[in-house]
């Protein structure tokens, strides 16, 4: 959780981001998915669109280097185009965060300044 905003949550704070996904499903309809092993009950993580347009995800440190963020992050950006006709569509990561730029880069972003992340 070190390159996640606000790092590790507590219990209220993360029922609290449960819910405001919930009510993301509920007004807008798209939001962020729970991400699980095929065939399993098993939780890896979570993907989807957090803010507008901007692909977010975040997966259990056992999830890594699996290739399921890349899939979950490829797959939210074809939902964005193809479902919800989005003309654009944003991510980012901090540039210590090497892993995540590398997955944004295997789904075809490009790096570009801005103010937001380093």
């Amino acid at each position: 959780m070190r390159f996640i905003r606000n790092g590790v949550r507590t219990a209220e704070q993360l029922q609290a981001e449960l819910n405001s996904y919930i009510r993301d499903w509920d007004y807008q309809d798209w939001g962020m998915w729970a991400v699980e092993l095929q065939g399993t009950d098993k939780l890896l993580g979570t993907c989807g669109f957090s803010g507008r347009s901007s692909i977010g995800y975040i997966f259990a440190k056992a999830a890594w280097g699996k290739g399921y963020a890349t899939e979950a992050a490829f797959a939210t950006l074809y939902y964005g185009f193809k479902e919800l006709h989005r003309e654009e569509i944003g991510g980012g990561a901090l540039l210590a965060n090497e892993s995540s730029l590398n997955i944004l880069g295997k789904i075809g972003m490009a790096p570009i300044k801005n103010d937001f992340f380093d």
